[in-house]
């Protein structure tokens, strides 16, 4: 894809207004994104608003969507959806600088709960569709999952992320919040089926940077890491402390790359990526973790991400 004239916008929701869009102004922002629960940050700066725009943007809990992309590509498509949590304007100079903090569906996360009770052999997918549904937000979920069926029953009372956390390991799932939506994939697993091709002719600068991790085996298993997974290694920790607080001494060394690339929002955690590079001829890899840095009037535009080898070969 053509990765030149770079455009952006800024969306502002307001509870029962229409919503405003902010073009042509400087915006510098910083955002990072994981395929964990860790909740998805952005500190987004905006130079010279109107005191009408500013006003806006200062109200806490408004939602803000950050759109990018380029002139001659598809337009600006959506890069961060978040909930203002601080703002902060200034003077500095001849420029009038609003900066906002902005959290990845930090209200439904924080204030759903729920109290269900589901009888004795009771799909675990439904009860995972009941859970989902106390958080009010649109769910993108991985293709053929395999139901399992709780043989005592299910019951639960308390926070909704919390009976997230039980029925999606219980279904070998992992979770997150990606843009004002619930992403379900598979642990270890990606969403989208069609890979993002990462190379030298479509944005990729410099050269992949390989990294190599190592955690205790319950650690990896709960990010769908295996010893049988795609360049894993086995190893065993040699602690002379009988009282060592490693109570699991076998690990598991997952490999994987650092890319940097030309901003691209296809690029976010539980993608498919295919990457061409030096030693490394089309292998595919999920993204694990993407850090966005961006300036409309600067030098930056850029994502940098983790890549790491997909479980079941990527399969969705």
């Amino acid at each position: 894809m053509p990765l030149f004239l770079r455009v952006a916008e800024l969306i502002i929701a307001q509870t029962n207004k229409k919503a405003i869009s902010v073009k042509d102004l400087r915006l510098n922002f910083s955002i990072q994104k994981t395929s964990s629960k860790t909740v998805n940050k952005c500190t987004l700066k905006v130079y010279n608003a109107s005191p009408d725009t500013i006003k806006k943007m200062e109200i806490i809990n408004n939602i803000v969507i950050l759109k990018v992309g380029y002139e001659q590509d598809i337009g600006a498509v959506t890069l961060f959806t978040g909930t203002v949590c601080r703002s902060l304007t200034y003077v500095d100079g001849a420029d009038t600088i609003t900066e906002i903090d902005l959290r990845d569906s930090v209200i439904p996360l924080r204030d759903a709960k729920i109290s269900v009770s589901y009888p004795p052999h009771y799909s675990a997918l439904a009860v995972l569709k009941g859970v989902v549904s106390n958080f009010g937000l649109p769910v993108k979920m991985s293709l053929n999952v395999n139901d399992k069926q709780y043989i005592s029953g299910f019951a639960y009372n308390g926070r909704a992320r919390d009976a997230m956390d039980r029925v999606c390991d219980f279904l070998d799932l992992e979770w997150s919040a990606q843009d004002g939506e619930l992403q379900i994939i598979r642990k270890g697993g990606v969403y989208a089926e069609t890979a993002v091709v990462l190379s030298k002719d479509t944005g990729l600068i410099g050269y992949p940077r390989r990294e190599a991790e190592t955690m205790t085996e319950k650690s990896n298993a709960q990010t769908g890491i295996k010893y049988e997974s795609n360049r894993v290694t086995h190893n065993s920790i040699n602690v002379e402390d009988p009282t060592a607080k490693i109570k699991n001494r076998q690990t598991l060394d997952g490999a994987g790359y650092r890319v940097k690339s030309l901003l691209n929002p296809a690029i976010y955690p539980g993608a498919y990526v295919k990457l061409i590079s030096n030693n490394i001829h089309g292998e595919f890899f999920r993204v694990e973790e993407a850090k966005y840095i961006g300036d409309t009037h600067g030098q930056e535009w850029n994502v940098e991400a983790l890549l790491r080898y997909p479980k079941d070969g990527g399969q969705k």
